[in-house]
C-alpha cells in the first residue's frame, strides 16, 4: 500500500466514518457500493480486504469510547502485514486526534453530531418541495459539535460585551438573538473562540470573510445545518412528513402570537437539537445557489457550497422557518437566501465546531 497523506487519511476516514453510522440501509448500500472508487486513490487495488477490514473495524468501534483497544485481540491475525497494521494506526491516531480537539469544556452548551451520510434536499415526487431544493444528492458528514438552541440574547450579551439591537426590545435572556447580520454572526463566532482559548474560524478584512483551518466556532455549512436538522431521518420534519405533529417541534406562524419565544420550550429532534424548525430563520456559511445538476456522481464529503457568489447581489443560505413562517418554510430541507448585511427579525443563528474540512 502507498504512503498516504494526511489529507488522504481524512478523506479516507471520513468516508469510512460515514459508512459506518448510515442508520437507511438504502444509502448504506449506496455508499458501500461506491468505497472502491474512493478507496482506489489512497491504497493500491491489490489491498482490497484491508477496504474490508476499516469498514468493520469503524462499523465496531468509532461510536464507541475504547472500542478500538477491545477490538486489537481480533486483529492480531494482521501482525504479519506490516502495511495492513499501519493503515489501522493510522486510523486509530486520527479518530484520537480528533476527538481530543473537540474535547474542551464549551462555554455555551453543545451536542456531539456523529459522522455519516444523508440524502441532501427533497425528492421529486414531494409536492412541498421547491425547485431550489432539488435534485436530491447524497452527502457526506464528518463529526462535529452544534449549539443545542440558537444563540440567545443573553449569551451574545455575555460573549460580545453589550446587548443587540433586537426586536422587541427586552432583557437579555433566553429569546434567540434576531435582528442580527450574516457579518454579525461570524464575528460573534470568532469572540466565542476567543472566550474559550481557541484560534478563531473566520479572518476578516472588512466585509471579505474567510474560512481557515480551525477548531474555533462557526456558523454551520447548509449541509451540517440540514444533516443535524434531519437527525438520522429523511422525512420533511425531524420527526415525520406530517405537518400536524410540528406543533410539538417548533414555533411558527400557527402557535406563535406572532412574536419570538424563548429556546428550548418545544421537544428536541432525536439528537437533541432544539429549535431547528421555527423560531428564527438560521444563518449558514455558504452563498446561496442551485444545487449541483448530477445526483447520481460520487457523493461530497463536507461541501461548503460554492467558493464564489452565484446571485447579485449575493446572498448567503438561511434554514429553518420562523415564528412568522408557516409549515412550509419549517422544512428540514426548505432554502432561503438573503443578503448577508440585512437585518431581519425573523434571523438568528447558531454556532458549531469541529471538522467542517473537506476541500
Amino acid at each position: 500500500m502507498s504512503e498516504l497523506s494526511r489529507k488522504q487519511q481524512d478523506q479516507l476516514v471520513g468516508l469510512l466514518e460515514a459508512c459506518a453510522v448510515l442508520r437507511d440501509g438504502r444509502s448504506r448500500s449506496m455508499l458501500i457500493d461506491r468505497l472502491p472508487e474512493h478507496i482506489r486513490p489512497y491504497v493500491h487495488d491489490d489491498a482490497p480486504n484491508l477496504c474490508v477490514l476499516l469498514v468493520g473495524l469503524v462499523d465496531g468501534c468509532v461510536r464507541f469510547p475504547g472500542g478500538v483497544e477491545a477490538l486489537r485481540d481480533e486483529l492480531r491475525f494482521l501482525e504479519g502485514d506490516t502495511h495492513a497494521m499501519k493503515a489501522v494506526a493510522d486510523f486509530v491516531a486520527s479518530t484520537r486526534g480528533r476527538t481530543s480537539r473537540l474535547a474542551i469544556v464549551d462555554p455555551v452548551p453543545m451536542v456531539d453530531i456523529p459522522a455519516g451520510s444523508f440524502v441532501m434536499g427533497s425528492p421529486d415526487g414531494d409536492d412541498m418541495a421547491d425547485d431550489d431544493e432539488k435534485p436530491a444528492h447524497l452527502v457526506l458528514v464528518s463529526a462535529f459539535r452544534c449549539m443545542r438552541t440558537p444563540v440567545t440574547r443573553a449569551q451574545w450579551t455575555e460573549i460580545m460585551g453589550v446587548p443587540h439591537h433586537w426586536d422587541p426590545p427586552g432583557p437579555a435572556d433566553e429569546h434567540p438573538i434576531n435582528n442580527v447580520s450574516w457579518y454579525e454572526a461570524v464575528r460573534f463566532c470568532n469572540a466565542l473562540s476567543q472566550r474559550a482559548g481557541l484560534s478563531a474560524c473566520y479572518r476578516i478584512d472588512g466585509h471579505e470573510e474567510t474560512w481557515v483551518a480551525s477548531e474555533g466556532y462557526r456558523l454551520p455549512t447548509e449541509a451540517e445545518w440540514e444533516y443535524a436538522c434531519r437527525a438520522g431521518r429523511q422525512t420533511r420534519y425531524c420527526f415525520g412528513d406530517d405537518a400536524e405533529g410540528l406543533d410539538e417541534y417548533a414555533w411558527f406562524d400557527d402557535n406563535s402570537g406572532g412574536t419570538l419565544q424563548p429556546v428550548g420550550q418545544k421537544r428536541a429532534n432525536d439528537w437533541g437539537l432544539y429549535d431547528m424548525h421555527g423560531n428564527v430563520f438560521e444563518w449558514c456559511w455558504d452563498w446561496y445557489a442551485p444545487y449541483p445538476d448530477s445526483p447520481s456522481g460520487p457523493p461530497v464529503l463536507n461541501p461548503r457550497g460554492p467558493a464564489q457568489p452565484l446571485d447579485d447581489p449575493p446572498r448567503r443560505v438561511l434554514r429553518g422557518g420562523s415564528f412568522i413562517n408557516g409549515t412550509w418554510d419549517s422544512r428540514g430541507a426548505g432554502r432561503s437566501g438573503s443578503w448577508p448585511a440585512i437585518r431581519n427579525w425573523s434571523d438568528g443563528f447558531r454556532c458549531v465546531r469541529g471538522s467542517g474540512s473537506g476541500h
